[in-house]
């Protein structure tokens, strides 16, 4: 082969050092891949998720602009090529494109010079530019697929990932642009031919990745009217994922550059028209999806394993009612159709209840179906107009890799029902990291909200062990509240109402101090684990569940007890209507906001006082016995100049003179008190 030098890096003369040295950094990139994830999780924890983007975003900077200057000596003359240019002009607004919508973090712009150097080396070695662009970027699919097919084989909700091999060939572009723009095609025949063939597979591929995945779009009000569907990453970023149509016409918009800057082909254009129409609507700035905001709901209670549809009748609905719920929980056993649905739902209007439906076409308890947005608008079009329906229920304590397919559920339905629960409960701390996904359980909250977007915020946590209680309930308690506070939305609390498992059965003392303390820290509905004792459930002969509210069709006397506090909480709920969670004290000092808080200075007693405000100036108090077992004397102290205060009797629903504000209060009890606006 005849050495043609342009006075730059490459030329035309077959290199078998350099093609060792491609031929190992692509070997490299399958054994090496895992290593240094490793090691970027390892800096990322230890030095804190800014400080880590910043470090990548700088060092990858540093690493292409040093690159260029290699691969540049001596040609840059040939850049002012106005095909080069043109060429370089159209990968910077690709390559801005893919930083707004497909990036999580700036360490995934590694994939830039990376393959910007496999690119380099296989045009060193002796390829033509073209042919070697299409050699890396198939280097590129292939380590996607060993990572998609060995590495990450046995982790929930891999896919093959489109957005990586778009990553890869736009820095093999940059790298070929660069050193190769605005020269003669050295190619020969055979070269030509071979690239003639990867084009016309890529353009047979497109039709075929429209039909089977076609681009992942949603509307939007304004200009250009359509853009990239977005999932909220742990980052805090949103980014797009791209289906197989996107994928393949992205893969036509780079090569059509690369042949636009090394052979000007005519026939560039018409696929570089093609493959930018499915870009363009990614050129815009990163936002989240537009969710409509959460209905303002009173308070509600609820409860965990609802009647069977088919033993839901109108004397058990009626039993509910009086009971004090307000929403019917969904069953955990028994056929659930759409024709035992909406009978369920006629039965709940008429009592005056709500329900929550379960459905497999909207749950997320199998992982997100192909389907999965035609059966969310299936299950809306068939019961969304029903005036009994609440929620929809998806899933029971997910772990944090299933948060972005959750995020798209919940979007759909906020976006065709926005006055109902897409119902999703978390898992409380104590479970661990292993169950979490997450290595503190603050970030499971931070990512669930970031990519969830719920409108309800639901937690389980059953304090009452076997041999004593678990010691972090008020902190989970704090850490669902201020997030709830902070999105503007209400949050649930369920209460342990039977024994199963190592937990034991609690009393009504307990019952009484679960639901006080959640209310005292603002929650804003009760949710009982359960109503209808499960029995015909996954692992029940080892969870040994028993005596729920009701059990074998039969109420337990644990039902009477319920019912008499829920009817005191719905009577406090109703006196703090208009108010707002202010502050969360406690009378021992353990947990909470400091004193003094406006109007108390002081607690005398073991208490939890969850403090709130109304916009007209009045504040009040709810005070809870922090023991269970025995009635507890609590006493607020107040600052100078505080008006008089009155305490609430549930009972009776009147309010009566408090001077000296002590209270007896019984195992777990509450006690409501408000005071006027200061003059």
């Amino acid at each position: 082969m005849r050495v043609e030098r342009h006075g730059d890096l490459l030329s035309r003369r077959s290199h078998p050092a350099t093609w060792a040295v491609a031929a190992a950094l692509v070997l490299g990139n399958f054994v090496l891949h895992k290593p240094i994830s490793d090691v970027c999780d390892a800096l990322f924890a230890r030095i804190g998720r800014t400080a880590y983007e910043w470090v990548m975003l700088g060092g990858i900077a540093a690493l292409s602009l040093a690159a260029a200057a290699l691969v540049l000596r001596g040609g840059a003359p040939a850049l002012r090529h106005p095909r080069s240019l043109a060429a370089l002009l159209g990968l910077a607004a690709l390559t801005i494109c893919a930083q707004q919508n497909l990036l999580v973090s700036n360490v995934e712009l590694i994939h830039l010079p990376q393959f910007g150097l496999l690119a380099a080396l296989l045009a060193a070695a002796g390829l033509p530019p073209q042919l070697a662009w299409w050699v890396a970027t198939l280097a590129g699919a292939l380590d996607e697929t060993y990572q998609w097919r060995v590495i990450y084989a046995g982790v929930p909700n891999t896919y093959f990932d489109w957005n990586d091999i778009v990553l890869n060939a736009l820095g093999a572009a940059w790298a070929v642009v660069l050193v190769r723009g605005g020269r003669p095609d050295t190619a020969t025949a055979g070269e030509r031919r071979a690239q003639r063939l990867l084009l016309l597979a890529l353009l047979i591929g497109l039709p075929l990745a429209l039909a089977l995945a076609p681009p992942a779009l949603t509307p939007r009000e304004g200009f250009p009217y359509w853009g990239p569907a977005l999932r909220r990453a742990l980052t805090g970023y949103d980014y797009h994922v791209m289906p197989a149509a996107e994928g393949v016409g992205s893969l036509l918009a780079v090569w059509a550059l690369v042949a636009l800057a090394c052979s000007a082909p005519r026939r560039a254009a018409l696929p570089l028209a093609a493959a930018a129409l499915l870009l363009l609507p990614g050129c815009v700035p990163r936002r989240p999806p537009a969710l409509p905001p959460p209905a303002p709901r009173p308070f509600f209670i609820t409860f965990w394993c609802g009647p069977p549809l088919a033993e839901l009748s109108d004397a058990r609905a009626a039993e509910i009612a009086s009971a004090g719920f307000d929403v019917i929980g969904p069953p955990c056993e028994g056929r659930i159709t759409p024709t035992l649905t909406r009978q369920a739902l006629d039965v709940a209007a008429r009592h005056g209840l709500k329900a929550w439906i379960k459905d497999d076409r909207v749950d997320q308890l199998d992982g997100l179906r192909p389907d999965w947005r035609a059966g969310v608008d299936a299950v809306v079009g068939e019961v969304g107009g029903h005036p009994a329906l609440d929620g929809y229920f998806l899933v029971d304590e997910p772990g944090r890799d299933q948060f972005p397919d959750l995020g798209l559920i919940v979007a759909r339905l906020r976006q065709a029902d926005p006055t109902r629960v897409p119902y999703v409960n978390l898992l409380p701390d104590y479970l661990g990291s292993e169950a979490l996904g997450t290595d503190t359980y603050a970030e499971h909250l931070d990512a669930f909200m970031a990519e969830v977007q719920p409108s309800l915020l639901s937690l389980d946590y059953y304090p009452f062990l076997e041999g004593g209680d678990r010691d972090t309930f008020f902190v989970d308690l704090a850490m669902v509240r201020e997030r709830a506070r902070a999105a503007g939305i209400p949050w649930l609390l369920i209460v342990q109402a039977m024994p199963h498992g190592g937990y034991r059965d609690p009393t009504p003392g307990e019952l009484s101090w679960q639901v006080f303390n959640g209310m005292a820290f603002g929650a804003g509905a009760i949710s009982y684990f359960t109503y209808w004792t499960p029995v015909n459930v996954p692992h029940a002969d080892r969870w040994q569940f028993r005596r729920g509210l009701v059990e074998h069709g039969v109420a337990t006397d644990k039902l009477a007890a319920v019912g008499a506090i829920n009817h005191a909480a719905h009577a406090i709920a109703r006196q703090l209507a208009g108010f707002t969670s202010a502050a969360v004290l406690d009378g021992e000092g353990r947990f909470g906001d400091a004193l003094p808080a406006p109007p108390l200075r002081g607690i005398d007693g073991a208490a939890t006082v969850g403090l709130f405000a109304a916009a007209d100036g009045r504040r009040a108090a709810l005070l809870v016995n922090r023991d269970y077992r025995a009635a507890g004397t609590v006493r607020l102290l107040t600052l100078p100049a505080t008006p008089p205060a009155t305490a609430f009797d549930p009972t009776s629903g009147r309010w009566h003179p408090a001077p000296d504000l002590r209270f007896t209060l019984p195992p777990g009890g509450a006690q409501l008190v408000q005071w006027p606006a200061s003059t």
